[in-house]
């Protein structure tokens, strides 16, 4: 379903934006900017908050669906994927900034 590839999208962006402010955070650190690292950390974990809450409202979305209809095994195999993808880059980005 086109909604739930747009879901997808918005997460994968939410956690590019993540890791990008989690890169910089770690330059900054290594910088000795702990200011800036600090804010920097702080829009890390800002954007993988979107990306969960982006997530969680996906999987609302499926659990109603699936309700009404049987959704395809491609649509299910898919969101798995993706899931599956997310769910370990977020774990990086995590890492990332836990230092």
């Amino acid at each position: 379903m086109k909604k739930i590839k747009k879901y997808v999208n918005m997460i994968k962006d939410e956690i590019e934006s993540a890791e990008c402010y989690a890169e910089k955070y770690i330059e900054a650190k290594a910088m000795g900017e702990t200011s800036y690292a600090e804010k920097y950390k702080l829009f890390a974990q800002q954007e993988l908050d979107h990306a969960m809450f982006v997530h969680n409202l996906a999987e609302v979305f499926i659990d109603k669906v699936s309700k009404v209809i049987t959704p395809p095994a491609e649509m299910k195999e898919k969101w798995e994927a993706a899931h599956i993808e997310c769910v370990s880059k977020v774990d990086e980005i995590k890492a990332m900034i836990a230092k």
